[in-house]
């Protein structure tokens, strides 16, 4: 129902979110600070947020709905809560370890194309885990955050492909556009291009 006449219905309505708070600890029962907590729905991420120095979380304005938390970092294997319900203006809890289940196991949740397990990001804390490695200095700090396959300046002159490769030489090509005869139409569109924005050009003919 729309309660308050805002044309916004059950959990639509921002005023039915909910929050989710919670810990993170090791099997070792020992707090885990900077871990991250994933809300997702299937592999969307909704939100996020990162555990303190006393392993606690939260979450906070999640629409009422179920999602699936995963808690992950760079130097534990990842860990999943599937079908967590977060009910209408209630604070849900979901720890990891300690008395609940989930508790985090050493190991690594990078890729060996330096995400995490968790998302698609590069981070530069999985460099010489399960597999991920750098060119060197220069490139890990250029990808950083970026995703796999996307193209990052190295230098003036050359760029490198996150996450791995060698710098390549920049080769600049110039579009030129030309009609023979008729009517020349350009739409110009700024679109995303390996994680950077451009300017599309479509030229028609005719």
């Amino acid at each position: 129902m729309d309660n308050d006449c805002d044309v916004k219905t059950d959990c639509n309505d921002n005023d039915c979110d909910g929050s989710i708070t919670g810990t993170v600890k090791n099997k070792d029962n020992a707090s885990v600070s900077g871990a991250d907590i994933s809300a997702k729905k299937d592999l969307t991420l909704v939100k996020s947020a990162a555990t303190n120095s006393q392993g606690v979380y939260s979450i906070a304005s999640l629409a009422c709905a179920t999602y699936n938390l995963v808690v992950s970092h760079p130097d534990y294997a990842p860990q999943t809560k599937s079908n967590f319900q977060v009910n209408p203006q209630q604070q849900e809890t979901a720890n990891f370890g300690g008395s609940d289940s989930g508790a985090l196991v050493l190991g690594t949740s990078c890729e060996p194309d330096c995400t995490f397990a968790a998302d698609d990001l590069i981070h530069i804390s999985c460099d010489g885990k399960n597999g991920c490695s750098f060119y060197d200095s220069i490139s890990k700090a250029a990808c950083d955050n970026s995703q796999p396959g996307w193209v990052r300046d190295y230098n003036s002159s050359h760029y490198i492909t996150c996450s791995s490769g060698s710098p390549q030489p920049k080769v600049e090509i110039k579009a030129s556009v030309s009609c023979a005869s008729g009517t020349l139409v350009k739409v110009t569109s700024i679109v995303l291009y390996n994680g950077m924005p451009v300017k599309l050009v479509v030229a028609m003919c005719g």
